[in-house]
């Protein structure tokens, strides 16, 4: 699986509809069609990678924030 299949995956995770849960032993009358995913432009891509990039430099700056102030407090 190459990396626009796998964003093209994560990307329709939010607008699929969930999966009806069979409880029954008896199968389902008509087999489930799954329509292929949407082919993701170069620019929608980017923007995924952007935003993963974005979100860890966030993350990252909130780690180091915190790491920094628990340092000065211990200093004192």
């Amino acid at each position: 699986m190459n990396n626009h299949e796998l964003s093209a995956i994560v990307l329709n995770l939010p607008r699929s509809p969930p999966m009806p849960l069979n409880i029954s032993n008896h199968p389902p009358e008509q087999p489930l069609r799954r329509l292929p995913p949407p082919q993701i432009s170069p620019a929608g891509f980017a923007s995924f990678l952007l935003g993963i990039s974005m979100a860890l430099m966030f993350c990252g700056s909130v780690t180091f924030f915190i790491g920094f102030v628990l340092m000065r407090r211990r200093h004192r």
